[in-house]
């Protein structure tokens, strides 16, 4: 998984947040959140920086 996470990443423009490092778990934890009592990690997190980003 963490390899085609990895060729994802490297076909965006943008952000992408999959791995263990200290950024992107930071990132992971950051959206794992909402309002309510539930904390589910995501396996990624991509923040598009254009039209082809999400086209991918």
């Amino acid at each position: 998984m963490q390899t085609k996470l990895a060729r994802l990443a490297a076909s965006l423009d943008g952000l992408f947040f999959f791995d263990n490092s200290v950024i992107h778990s930071a990132q992971l934890m950051a959206y794992s959140t909402d309002a309510s009592v539930y904390q589910e990690r995501p396996l990624a997190v991509a923040i598009p920086k254009n039209v082809e980003d999400i086209k991918n």
